[in-house]
Protein backbone atom coordinates (compact mmCIF):
# COMPACT_ATOMS: atom_id res chain seq x y z
CA UNK A 1 0.00 0.00 0.00
CA UNK A 2 1.42 3.30 -1.26
CA UNK A 3 0.90 6.42 1.65
CA UNK A 4 0.27 9.99 1.22
CA UNK A 5 1.63 12.18 4.19
CA UNK A 6 -1.40 14.83 5.31
CA UNK A 7 0.08 17.94 7.16
CA UNK A 8 -1.97 19.60 9.04
CA UNK A 9 -2.89 21.92 12.09
CA UNK A 10 -5.86 21.89 13.61
CA UNK A 11 -7.93 23.39 16.36
CA UNK A 12 -9.56 21.10 18.91
CA UNK A 13 -12.22 23.47 19.67
CA UNK A 14 -12.91 23.03 15.87
CA UNK A 15 -14.19 19.73 13.97
CA UNK A 16 -11.41 18.39 12.76
CA UNK A 17 -11.79 17.74 8.52
CA UNK A 18 -9.29 18.59 5.87
CA UNK A 19 -10.32 18.38 1.67
CA UNK A 20 -8.00 16.19 -0.04
CA UNK A 21 -7.23 15.89 -3.34
CA UNK A 22 -8.81 12.29 -5.19
CA UNK A 23 -5.59 10.62 -6.83
CA UNK A 24 -6.29 10.76 -10.65
CA UNK A 25 -3.84 8.55 -11.72
CA UNK A 26 -0.76 6.51 -10.51
CA UNK A 27 2.14 6.76 -12.91
CA UNK A 28 5.14 4.20 -12.76
CA UNK A 29 8.41 4.65 -13.71
CA UNK A 30 10.54 1.16 -14.29
CA UNK A 31 14.22 1.02 -15.79
CA UNK A 32 13.82 1.17 -19.41
CA UNK A 33 10.23 1.65 -19.17
CA UNK A 34 9.68 -1.93 -17.98
CA UNK A 35 6.09 -3.42 -18.38
CA UNK A 36 4.71 0.36 -20.44
CA UNK A 37 5.65 2.53 -17.32
CA UNK A 38 7.85 5.93 -18.31
CA UNK A 39 11.54 5.09 -18.74
CA UNK A 40 12.02 8.54 -17.26
CA UNK A 41 11.12 10.78 -14.17
CA UNK A 42 10.30 14.01 -16.22
CA UNK A 43 8.26 11.93 -19.22
CA UNK A 44 5.68 10.90 -16.26
CA UNK A 45 5.55 14.56 -14.52
CA UNK A 46 5.22 16.02 -18.30
CA UNK A 47 2.24 13.13 -18.89
CA UNK A 48 0.90 13.96 -15.07
CA UNK A 49 -2.20 15.92 -13.88
CA UNK A 50 -2.64 17.78 -10.44
CA UNK A 51 -3.78 15.24 -8.10
CA UNK A 52 -1.22 12.62 -9.68
CA UNK A 53 1.08 10.24 -8.28
CA UNK A 54 4.30 9.75 -10.07
CA UNK A 55 5.84 6.11 -8.56
CA UNK A 56 9.32 5.87 -9.27
CA UNK A 57 11.01 1.83 -8.80
CA UNK A 58 14.50 1.85 -8.67
CA UNK A 59 16.83 0.83 -10.87
CA UNK A 60 18.92 -2.58 -10.33
CA UNK A 61 21.67 -2.14 -8.20
CA UNK A 62 20.13 1.07 -6.73
CA UNK A 63 21.76 3.26 -10.10
CA UNK A 64 20.10 6.52 -9.83
CA UNK A 65 18.16 8.11 -12.76
CA UNK A 66 20.44 10.98 -13.85
CA UNK A 67 18.15 13.95 -13.97
CA UNK A 68 17.16 17.36 -13.27
CA UNK A 69 13.26 17.08 -13.02
CA UNK A 70 10.75 20.29 -12.59
CA UNK A 71 8.01 19.74 -11.11
CA UNK A 72 4.99 22.26 -12.31
CA UNK A 73 1.54 20.48 -11.49
CA UNK A 74 0.29 19.66 -7.77
CA UNK A 75 0.99 15.85 -7.97
CA UNK A 76 2.88 13.54 -5.47
CA UNK A 77 6.57 11.91 -6.76
CA UNK A 78 7.36 9.56 -4.74
CA UNK A 79 9.31 6.19 -4.24
CA UNK A 80 8.10 2.79 -2.68
CA UNK A 81 9.22 3.27 0.72
CA UNK A 82 11.31 4.89 3.28
CA UNK A 83 13.12 2.00 2.78
CA UNK A 84 13.46 2.28 -1.23
CA UNK A 85 13.38 6.03 -2.17
CA UNK A 86 13.76 6.96 -5.69
CA UNK A 87 17.15 7.72 -6.30
CA UNK A 88 18.05 10.82 -8.33
CA UNK A 89 21.08 11.67 -9.53
CA UNK A 90 20.22 15.28 -10.50
CA UNK A 91 18.38 18.28 -8.71
CA UNK A 92 14.51 19.29 -8.31
CA UNK A 93 13.27 22.47 -9.12
CA UNK A 94 9.85 22.72 -7.55
CA UNK A 95 7.25 25.12 -9.60
CA UNK A 96 3.99 24.65 -7.59
CA UNK A 97 2.76 23.40 -4.02
CA UNK A 98 3.47 19.35 -4.08
CA UNK A 99 4.09 16.60 -2.08
CA UNK A 100 7.82 14.99 -2.35
CA UNK A 101 7.84 11.22 -0.35
CA UNK A 102 10.87 8.97 -0.55
CA UNK A 103 12.95 10.78 -2.12
CA UNK A 104 16.69 11.09 -2.51
CA UNK A 105 18.38 14.03 -4.68
CA UNK A 106 21.08 16.46 -4.54
CA UNK A 107 19.17 19.53 -4.10
CA UNK A 108 15.41 21.23 -3.62
CA UNK A 109 15.06 24.44 -6.06
CA UNK A 110 11.92 26.47 -4.66
CA UNK A 111 10.44 28.84 -7.60
CA UNK A 112 7.19 28.10 -6.42
CA UNK A 113 4.61 31.32 -5.98
CA UNK A 114 1.24 29.57 -5.18
CA UNK A 115 -0.71 29.00 -2.05
CA UNK A 116 -0.67 24.89 -2.03
CA UNK A 117 1.46 23.25 0.50
CA UNK A 118 5.06 21.68 -0.43
CA UNK A 119 5.44 18.39 1.67
CA UNK A 120 9.16 17.09 2.11
CA UNK A 121 8.59 13.86 4.02
CA UNK A 122 11.27 10.95 4.15
CA UNK A 123 13.79 12.99 1.88
CA UNK A 124 17.78 12.15 1.30
CA UNK A 125 19.92 14.93 -0.16
CA UNK A 126 21.62 17.83 -0.43
CA UNK A 127 19.92 21.17 0.39
CA UNK A 128 16.40 23.02 -0.29
CA UNK A 129 17.44 26.81 -1.35
CA UNK A 130 14.82 29.04 -3.00
CA UNK A 131 15.38 31.07 -6.09
CA UNK A 132 12.54 33.30 -6.89
CA UNK A 133 11.71 36.73 -5.13
CA UNK A 134 8.01 36.80 -4.03
CA UNK A 135 5.92 39.89 -3.15
CA UNK A 136 3.86 40.43 -0.39
CA UNK A 137 0.59 37.92 0.10
CA UNK A 138 -0.57 35.09 1.49
CA UNK A 139 2.16 32.46 2.92
CA UNK A 140 2.73 29.07 1.05
CA UNK A 141 2.93 26.40 3.87
CA UNK A 142 6.58 23.98 3.89
CA UNK A 143 6.05 21.39 5.78
CA UNK A 144 9.71 19.18 6.04
CA UNK A 145 9.37 16.52 8.49
CA UNK A 146 12.05 12.92 8.82
CA UNK A 147 14.51 14.48 6.36
CA UNK A 148 18.59 13.79 6.28
CA UNK A 149 20.35 16.62 4.64
CA UNK A 150 23.62 17.07 4.12
CA UNK A 151 23.87 21.16 3.36
CA UNK A 152 21.73 24.01 4.28
CA UNK A 153 17.70 24.88 4.52
CA UNK A 154 17.06 28.27 3.38
CA UNK A 155 12.99 29.00 2.89
CA UNK A 156 13.00 32.52 4.43
CA UNK A 157 12.83 33.63 0.62
CA UNK A 158 15.34 37.04 0.75
CA UNK A 159 18.35 38.45 -0.03
CA UNK A 160 20.24 41.30 1.51
CA UNK A 161 22.58 43.55 1.04
CA UNK A 162 25.22 45.01 4.02
CA UNK A 163 25.51 48.94 3.53
CA UNK A 164 26.75 51.35 6.06
CA UNK A 165 24.09 50.98 8.58
CA UNK A 166 24.21 46.94 7.84
CA UNK A 167 22.25 44.59 6.25
CA UNK A 168 19.16 46.06 4.51
CA UNK A 169 16.48 43.26 2.41
CA UNK A 170 15.38 43.62 -0.38
CA UNK A 171 12.51 41.09 -0.78
CA UNK A 172 9.36 39.64 1.60
CA UNK A 173 9.23 36.37 2.78
CA UNK A 174 6.76 34.58 1.87
CA UNK A 175 7.15 30.85 3.29
CA UNK A 176 5.87 29.51 6.62
CA UNK A 177 8.25 26.62 7.33
CA UNK A 178 7.88 23.41 9.44
CA UNK A 179 11.02 21.73 9.93
CA UNK A 180 10.39 18.73 12.09
CA UNK A 181 12.59 15.10 12.99
CA UNK A 182 15.16 16.28 10.37
CA UNK A 183 18.86 15.88 10.77
CA UNK A 184 20.44 18.61 8.77
CA UNK A 185 24.41 19.41 8.75
CA UNK A 186 24.02 22.40 7.56
CA UNK A 187 22.37 25.54 8.83
CA UNK A 188 18.84 26.27 8.64
CA UNK A 189 17.83 29.65 7.39
CA UNK A 190 14.07 31.03 8.27
CA UNK A 191 11.70 33.94 8.70
CA UNK A 192 8.41 31.90 9.65
CA UNK A 193 7.31 29.15 11.31
CA UNK A 194 8.63 25.69 13.55
CA UNK A 195 11.62 24.40 14.26
CA UNK A 196 10.84 21.39 16.12
CA UNK A 197 12.61 18.68 17.32
CA UNK A 198 15.32 18.74 15.11
CA UNK A 199 19.56 18.06 15.19
CA UNK A 200 21.25 20.43 13.39
CA UNK A 201 24.55 20.13 13.15
CA UNK A 202 26.14 22.52 10.56
CA UNK A 203 28.94 23.48 8.57
CA UNK A 204 30.53 26.90 9.36
CA UNK A 205 28.64 29.80 7.78
CA UNK A 206 30.68 33.41 7.05
CA UNK A 207 28.00 35.57 6.38
CA UNK A 208 26.91 37.12 9.50
CA UNK A 209 27.39 41.02 9.46
CA UNK A 210 26.50 42.81 12.93
CA UNK A 211 23.51 45.16 12.23
CA UNK A 212 24.72 47.89 14.84
CA UNK A 213 28.20 47.33 15.17
CA UNK A 214 31.09 48.51 12.81
CA UNK A 215 33.10 45.16 12.99
CA UNK A 216 35.54 44.74 10.14
CA UNK A 217 35.37 41.11 10.16
CA UNK A 218 32.40 38.66 9.38
CA UNK A 219 31.44 36.16 11.85
CA UNK A 220 31.77 32.45 11.32
CA UNK A 221 28.76 30.98 12.66
CA UNK A 222 26.42 27.83 12.33
CA UNK A 223 23.24 28.87 13.32
CA UNK A 224 19.71 28.99 12.68
CA UNK A 225 19.54 32.58 11.23
CA UNK A 226 16.13 34.48 10.94
CA UNK A 227 16.44 37.35 8.76
CA UNK A 228 14.83 41.11 9.93
CA UNK A 229 11.35 41.46 8.51
CA UNK A 230 8.07 43.00 9.95
CA UNK A 231 5.53 40.06 10.71
CA UNK A 232 3.27 39.04 12.81
CA UNK A 233 3.44 35.64 13.01
CA UNK A 234 5.68 33.51 15.21
CA UNK A 235 8.69 31.49 15.45
CA UNK A 236 9.10 28.80 17.28
CA UNK A 237 12.60 27.14 18.03
CA UNK A 238 11.79 24.12 20.40
CA UNK A 239 13.26 21.23 20.97
CA UNK A 240 16.32 21.13 18.87
CA UNK A 241 19.88 19.92 19.37
CA UNK A 242 22.04 22.98 17.76
CA UNK A 243 25.77 22.73 16.74
CA UNK A 244 25.71 26.42 16.81
CA UNK A 245 24.25 29.23 17.81
CA UNK A 246 21.15 30.74 17.17
CA UNK A 247 20.35 33.91 15.66
CA UNK A 248 17.32 36.26 15.10
CA UNK A 249 17.56 39.24 13.04
CA UNK A 250 13.76 39.73 12.95
CA UNK A 251 10.75 41.57 14.56
CA UNK A 252 8.65 39.01 14.95
CA UNK A 253 7.93 37.30 17.97
CA UNK A 254 9.92 34.42 19.29
CA UNK A 255 9.57 31.08 21.18
CA UNK A 256 13.49 29.90 21.90
CA UNK A 257 12.58 26.83 24.12
CA UNK A 258 14.46 23.17 25.45
CA UNK A 259 16.82 23.88 22.70
CA UNK A 260 20.32 22.42 23.47
CA UNK A 261 22.45 24.59 22.27
CA UNK A 262 26.83 24.40 21.55
CA UNK A 263 28.45 27.30 20.03
CA UNK A 264 31.55 27.84 20.09
CA UNK A 265 30.81 32.03 19.79
CA UNK A 266 27.28 33.01 21.73
CA UNK A 267 24.89 30.24 22.10
CA UNK A 268 21.51 32.67 21.79
CA UNK A 269 22.37 36.37 20.03
CA UNK A 270 19.52 37.95 19.21
CA UNK A 271 18.95 41.96 17.83
CA UNK A 272 15.64 42.33 16.99
CA UNK A 273 12.50 40.75 17.86
CA UNK A 274 8.99 41.73 19.09
CA UNK A 275 5.73 40.63 21.22
CA UNK A 276 5.78 37.98 23.60
CA UNK A 277 9.26 36.07 22.84
CA UNK A 278 10.25 34.44 25.26
CA UNK A 279 14.05 32.49 25.67
CA UNK A 280 13.01 29.35 28.37
CA UNK A 281 14.84 26.08 29.32
CA UNK A 282 17.30 25.81 27.42
CA UNK A 283 20.41 24.44 27.79
CA UNK A 284 23.49 26.41 26.06
CA UNK A 285 27.20 25.72 25.82
CA UNK A 286 28.73 28.38 25.22
CA UNK A 287 32.20 30.02 24.46
CA UNK A 288 31.30 33.74 24.49
CA UNK A 289 28.12 35.09 25.44
CA UNK A 290 25.59 32.71 27.01
CA UNK A 291 22.33 34.69 25.65
CA UNK A 292 22.95 37.95 24.16
CA UNK A 293 19.99 40.53 23.22
CA UNK A 294 20.73 43.38 21.73
CA UNK A 295 19.26 46.44 19.65
CA UNK A 296 15.53 47.11 19.78
CA UNK A 297 12.95 45.41 21.57
CA UNK A 298 9.50 46.82 21.63
CA UNK A 299 8.36 45.32 24.72
CA UNK A 300 9.03 42.73 27.45
CA UNK A 301 11.26 39.43 27.18
CA UNK A 302 11.01 36.64 29.30
CA UNK A 303 14.40 34.69 29.79
CA UNK A 304 13.46 31.95 32.43
CA UNK A 305 15.30 28.46 33.17
CA UNK A 306 18.11 28.50 30.94
CA UNK A 307 21.35 26.48 32.08
CA UNK A 308 24.26 27.99 30.75
CA UNK A 309 27.81 26.20 30.80
CA UNK A 310 31.18 26.58 29.22
CA UNK A 311 31.43 24.86 25.19
CA UNK A 312 33.38 21.27 25.62
CA UNK A 313 36.26 23.17 23.65
CA UNK A 314 36.55 26.95 25.01
CA UNK A 315 36.07 27.99 28.51
CA UNK A 316 33.89 31.46 28.34
CA UNK A 317 35.13 34.44 30.58
CA UNK A 318 31.68 36.28 28.60
CA UNK A 319 28.84 37.41 30.34
CA UNK A 320 26.18 34.67 30.56
CA UNK A 321 23.10 37.17 29.84
CA UNK A 322 23.56 40.35 28.44
CA UNK A 323 20.44 42.47 28.27
CA UNK A 324 18.86 45.71 28.61
CA UNK A 325 15.57 47.27 28.83
CA UNK A 326 12.55 45.01 29.04
CA UNK A 327 13.32 41.92 30.03
CA UNK A 328 12.08 39.54 32.89
CA UNK A 329 15.51 37.29 33.85
CA UNK A 330 14.69 35.15 36.77
CA UNK A 331 15.53 31.52 37.56
CA UNK A 332 18.85 30.98 35.20
CA UNK A 333 21.80 29.40 36.86
CA UNK A 334 25.75 29.36 34.95
CA UNK A 335 29.10 28.68 35.89
CA UNK A 336 30.93 30.84 37.90
CA UNK A 337 33.68 31.43 34.92
CA UNK A 338 30.80 33.45 33.18
CA UNK A 339 30.09 36.82 34.07
CA UNK A 340 27.33 37.58 36.09
CA UNK A 341 27.08 41.46 34.77
CA UNK A 342 24.75 42.02 31.69
CA UNK A 343 21.17 41.99 33.45
CA UNK A 344 19.61 43.05 36.60
CA UNK A 345 19.81 39.97 39.05
CA UNK A 346 16.53 39.71 41.06
CA UNK A 347 18.23 36.90 43.41
CA UNK A 348 17.01 34.19 41.89
CA UNK A 349 19.74 33.66 39.29
CA UNK A 350 22.15 31.28 40.50
CA UNK A 351 26.22 31.26 40.01
CA UNK A 352 27.88 28.22 40.71
CA UNK A 353 31.12 26.27 40.56
CA UNK A 354 31.32 24.05 36.98
CA UNK A 355 32.13 21.06 39.17
CA UNK A 356 28.42 21.47 40.76
CA UNK A 357 26.30 20.63 37.23
CA UNK A 358 27.16 17.78 34.66
CA UNK A 359 25.89 17.88 31.40
CA UNK A 360 26.24 15.51 28.49
CA UNK A 361 27.40 16.64 25.71
CA UNK A 362 25.30 14.15 23.50
CA UNK A 363 21.84 14.36 25.25
CA UNK A 364 22.05 17.93 26.99
CA UNK A 365 20.69 15.69 30.21
CA UNK A 366 22.19 17.73 33.60
CA UNK A 367 22.29 16.53 36.68
CA UNK A 368 23.40 18.35 40.18
CA UNK A 369 22.37 22.51 41.30
CA UNK A 370 20.13 22.47 38.30
CA UNK A 371 17.45 20.21 39.40
CA UNK A 372 14.20 21.28 40.64
CA UNK A 373 15.41 24.79 40.88
CA UNK A 374 13.52 26.49 37.92
CA UNK A 375 10.83 28.98 38.44
CA UNK A 376 8.51 27.74 40.82
CA UNK A 377 5.33 28.75 39.63
CA UNK A 378 2.94 25.77 38.18
CA UNK A 379 3.40 26.80 35.01
CA UNK A 380 6.65 25.39 34.63
CA UNK A 381 6.72 22.45 36.00
CA UNK A 382 8.16 19.57 34.91
CA UNK A 383 6.54 16.43 33.05
CA UNK A 384 6.31 14.44 36.18
CA UNK A 385 5.15 17.63 37.70
CA UNK A 386 7.84 18.17 40.37
CA UNK A 387 9.29 21.84 39.89
CA UNK A 388 10.97 23.07 36.92
CA UNK A 389 14.39 21.73 36.35
CA UNK A 390 16.40 24.11 34.93
CA UNK A 391 17.44 23.19 31.61
CA UNK A 392 16.54 21.71 28.31
CA UNK A 393 14.45 18.73 30.40
CA UNK A 394 12.66 21.19 32.36
CA UNK A 395 9.02 22.06 31.66
CA UNK A 396 6.52 20.72 29.07
CA UNK A 397 7.80 21.38 25.88
CA UNK A 398 11.21 18.82 27.75
CA UNK A 399 13.39 17.96 25.06
CA UNK A 400 12.28 14.08 26.04
CA UNK A 401 9.04 14.93 24.17
CA UNK A 402 11.34 15.48 20.50
CA UNK A 403 14.25 12.54 21.26
CA UNK A 404 14.86 9.70 20.71
CA UNK A 405 12.87 10.26 17.50
CA UNK A 406 11.01 7.70 16.66
CA UNK A 407 7.42 6.90 15.52
CA UNK A 408 8.44 8.15 12.12
CA UNK A 409 6.24 6.03 10.11
CA UNK A 410 3.16 6.69 12.10
CA UNK A 411 0.41 9.62 12.92
CA UNK A 412 1.73 11.63 15.74
CA UNK A 413 1.41 15.24 17.30
CA UNK A 414 4.53 17.14 17.08
CA UNK A 415 3.80 20.22 18.74
CA UNK A 416 0.58 21.58 21.41
CA UNK A 417 -0.04 24.86 21.88
CA UNK A 418 -1.57 25.12 24.78
CA UNK A 419 -1.47 28.30 27.97
CA UNK A 420 0.81 27.99 30.39
CA UNK A 421 -2.33 28.98 32.89
CA UNK A 422 -5.80 28.89 32.71
CA UNK A 423 -7.93 30.38 35.38
CA UNK A 424 -11.36 28.81 36.87
CA UNK A 425 -14.22 29.57 34.02
CA UNK A 426 -11.62 30.12 30.91
CA UNK A 427 -12.29 28.56 27.77
CA UNK A 428 -8.88 26.75 26.97
CA UNK A 429 -7.74 26.98 23.35
CA UNK A 430 -5.23 23.99 22.29
CA UNK A 431 -3.85 23.92 19.14
CA UNK A 432 -1.79 21.01 17.31
CA UNK A 433 0.91 20.47 14.48
CA UNK A 434 0.16 16.97 13.56
CA UNK A 435 1.40 14.22 11.51
CA UNK A 436 -1.18 11.75 9.86
CA UNK A 437 -0.02 8.88 7.37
Amino acid sequence: MFTKRLFQTFTLLIALGAANLVNAADLLVRENGLGGAYSTIQAALDASVDGDRVIVFNKAGDVPYVENITISKNITLMGLDKDNKAIINGSITLEKGCSINFVKATTFTLYSSDTIDININHFEGGSISHGYQHTPGSYQNINITNSNFSGNIKTENSESHRTSSGYSPYSTDKYKTLISNCTIEGSVYIANGKILGNTINGSIVSRYYSLNRNYSTLYDYTYIYTKFYAKSDSLCIIGNKVSGGINIFNNRPHLIENNLIKSTSDGIFCYKWDANSSVVNNTIMAGVYGIEIDGDRTTSTLIYNNLIVSHPTKVSSGWAIDCSGAAYVSYNAYTDNFSSTGHTNNGTNLTFPASDVTVDETTGMASGSNINAGHPDAAYTDLDLSRNDIGCYGGSNSLLNFFPTNNTGNARIIHLEIPRRVLNGDQINVKATAIAE
